[in-house]
C-alpha cells in the first residue's frame, strides 16, 4: 500500500479569481465576489510516487443579500428592504473585526466553532460596531451614530441614522415579515416548511454543536436557518 506524503502538491484550474488553492494542504479559500456556478478540476501530484489524482467539483454562489419586497402583516407595513442570505459566520466577523481595530474601532471576539459557523457571544453594541466597521469597510455611509458621530468605540448608546445606507440590524417587523416568507410565504409551521428536521438544526439533531450556516433548506426567499 502507499500513501500521499509531505511532497504531494495540490493545483486548480478553473478557479474563479477571487479563490486560492493551498499547494500544501489543497484547501481552497477566499471571499465569492460573484455569484454563478464554476466547475474546477484538483490535481495532487506526488512526486515520490510520480501518481497524480484528479477530481472535479462544482462549486456555487449565490449572492449574499436578497432583496425582499415590501407587504402587511398583522396591521403593520413592512417597507422593502434588503437582509443577508445567511447568518454571520465566525469567518466574516474575524474578517471585519481584523480590518476595523485597524481602523480606529473597538470591537471583541466572537465564538465560532467553524470558520462558516455562526459567529456567537457577542453583545449588542459590538455588534452594531461591527455593522458599522463593515459599512465603512465596503464604502457605505455607517448607521449607528452617538451625537452625529460614528460609533467606533465605547458602549454609549448609538441611534439609527435612516439616511445611511450602510448596515445594520433588521427590526423585528423585517425578520418577522422575512422568516415568514414575506409575500412568497406558504404558511408553514418553520421558517421553510412543516418539517423542522428539514429547516433547522436543533437539540436532537446537531449533536448539541452550532453547525455551517445554509446547511439546511433556505425559505420561500432563499434565506436559511431562520427558526
Amino acid at each position: 500500500a502507499t500513501t500521499w506524503n509531505s511532497t504531494t502538491t495540490y493545483t486548480a484550474s478553473g478557479l474563479p479569481a477571487w479563490l486560492t488553492i493551498n499547494s500544501t494542504t489543497g484547501v481552497i479559500s477566499g471571499t465569492p465576489a460573484t455569484a454563478g456556478n464554476f466547475t474546477v478540476t484538483l490535481t495532487a501530484a506526488n512526486q515520490n510516487l510520480q501518481q497524480n489524482a484528479t477530481a472535479t467539483l462544482s462549486l456555487s454562489f449565490l449572492e449574499p443579500f436578497v432583496d425582499v419586497a415590501g407587504g402587511s402583516r398583522y396591521g403593520t407595513r413592512v417597507p422593502p428592504f434588503r437582509i443577508a442570505r445567511t447568518e454571520t459566520t465566525g469567518a466574516d466577523w474575524d474578517e471585519v473585526r481584523d480590518w476595523a481595530l485597524k481602523n480606529g474601532y473597538s470591537i471583541g471576539n466572537a465564538t465560532a466553532t467553524g470558520p462558516l459557523n455562526p459567529a456567537a457571544s457577542v453583545s449588542w453594541i459590538n455588534v452594531v460596531k461591527w455593522c458599522n466597521a463593515k459599512s465603512e469597510r465596503d464604502g457605505l455611509e455607517p448607521v449607528y451614530k452617538v451625537n452625529g458621530a460614528v460609533l467606533r468605540t465605547g458602549s454609549s448608546s448609538p441611534s439609527a441614522d435612516p439616511a445611511a445606507n450602510g448596515y445594520r440590524l433588521p427590526n423585528e417587523a423585517e425578520w418577522a415579515w422575512a422568516a415568514r416568507g414575506g409575500l412568497q410565504g406558504g404558511n408553514f409551521t418553520y421558517s421553510g416548511g412543516n418539517s423542522l428536521d428539514a429547516v433547522a438544526w436543533f437539540a436532537a439533531n446537531s449533536g448539541g454543536q452550532s453547525r455551517p450556516v445554509a446547511g439546511k433548506a433556505p425559505n420561500e426567499l432563499g434565506l436559511y436557518d431562520m427558526n
